[in-house]
């Protein structure tokens, strides 16, 4: 539904959660030829809002717009 971001991590949105998302590797460091692997470290279940246009502020927490009740 949202993804917010940048190349250390990430927050990801769905129709009842929220994960944040952080690449676990290193400068230089591949897995399987690649330089991102992306696991969650935090998930929050809001209940049925449909998150979309995801931020992160400045806090750390995330802010999305509830498209369910069209606020």
């Amino acid at each position: 539904m949202g993804l917010a971001g940048d190349w250390s991590d990430a927050v990801d949105g769905s129709l009842y959660q929220l994960w944040r998302l952080e690449n676990v590797l290193t400068t230089g460091e591949q897995v399987k030829g690649h330089d991102r692997l992306y696991v969650p470290q935090l998930g929050y279940t809001t209940g049925d809002v449909d998150a979309h246009d995801i931020a992160v502020g400045a806090d750390g927490r995330p802010i999305f717009v509830n498209t369910l009740f069209s606020c």
